[in-house]
């Protein structure tokens, strides 16, 4: 599936509705669609770094329209030009000091070619560049898949034996098989936890047994990120979910009475919020989320609106 396009940013706010249990057919897929934004002929364009401990965190970034697949996926290195955004963020390049890329796009599929000592790589590091890379690429404008080359040749599998052959159609940024070890026959949620920098969200790829409904998604972020990991959760402890429901465009999420607490957690529970909404978001045809407290319309003070990408700068 495309994960690319232009489309208008999306604002979505917690507003008041009654809702009855029922399932959903997921678009595992993160949010994350390019939004063009009219400022000096720039636009946000989604591009994947690297956290501290290693976890891939989409953000988008403001760009020239003019920049072809080479210049933004140059934007994925680690050299001085990034270094203001890195000190900002926290985050670093997905490529190595000393490596390079280039692509061009044929017929919808970005060849990229990626110069460096890739042999020295380590398995994490293998898998920090080709999925960032990919990820990244299947974000641009035009392309449905990617394709990489190292040093000019075709490789079946990079040293540790990360595969490179195929023609990626899709990309899970941090994988989660603290639920379901099958990867192959599983079922997979995207849920949203905080980062170890910063305020950001990361997206986690966390597979499940059986087939992924709202409830069952929004249910699994309430669980929080998984014993081993070092993300943060994002919703007040305790909290679960009783119902939920996509209705005329509309998710509306039934939390128990632990989700009143959100306005007490250390950022008003504005990250809750933004997590919450993006999980929901992955949903085909969801255009707006409701959140209830015990049956009961949840109301708040604060500004709930969310755009459609994990984070901007």
């Amino acid at each position: 599936m495309k994960r690319c396009g232009i489309v208008l940013c999306l604002l979505l706010s917690v507003c008041l509705s009654l809702c009855a249990c029922g399932p959903g057919v997921p678009d595992t897929r993160p949010p994350h669609e390019e939004i063009p934004t009219q400022v000096l002929g720039t636009v946000l364009q989604e591009l994947v770094y690297a956290d501290a401990s290693g976890y891939l965190v989409p953000t988008a970034r403001r760009v020239a329209r003019t920049e072809d697949c080479t210049a933004l996926l140059k934007r994925l290195t680690n050299g001085e030009f990034n270094a203001a955004f890195f000190d900002e963020t926290g985050l670093h390049g997905v490529l190595p000091v000393g490596f390079d890329v280039s692509a061009n796009l044929v017929s919808g599929v970005c060849h990229i070619d990626i110069t460096g000592e890739w042999q020295t790589l380590s398995t994490a590091d293998e898998r920090i560049l080709v999925r960032g890379v990919v990820a990244t690429a299947l974000a641009l404008p035009g392309v449905e898949g990617a394709r990489l080359t190292f040093n000019g040749q075709e490789l079946k599998t990079l040293a540790n034996q990360t595969v490179v052959s195929q023609v990626f159609r899709a990309m899970v940024l941090n994988m989660d098989t603290s639920v379901c070890s099958d990867v192959d026959r599983g079922y997979i949620a995207t849920l949203y936890f905080g980062g170890t920098e910063r305020s950001l969200l990361v997206p986690v790829g966390r597979v499940l047994p059986g087939a992924v409904t709202l409830a069952s998604a929004v249910s699994q972020l309430c669980r929080g990120p998984s014993s081993t990991s070092k993300l943060c959760a994002v919703m007040p402890t305790g909290t679960s979910v009783l119902s939920a429901a996509i209705e005329d465009g509309i998710a509306t999420v039934n939390f128990s009475a632990a989700f009143a607490n959100i306005a007490a957690m250390p950022d008003n529970g504005v990250q809750c919020a933004r997590a919450v909404i993006l999980t929901c978001m992955q949903f085909p045809g969801v255009d707006a989320v409701r959140f209830q407290v015990e049956g009961q319309p949840f109301e708040t003070d604060l500004d709930m609106s969310v755009g459609s990408f994990a984070n901007a700068f």
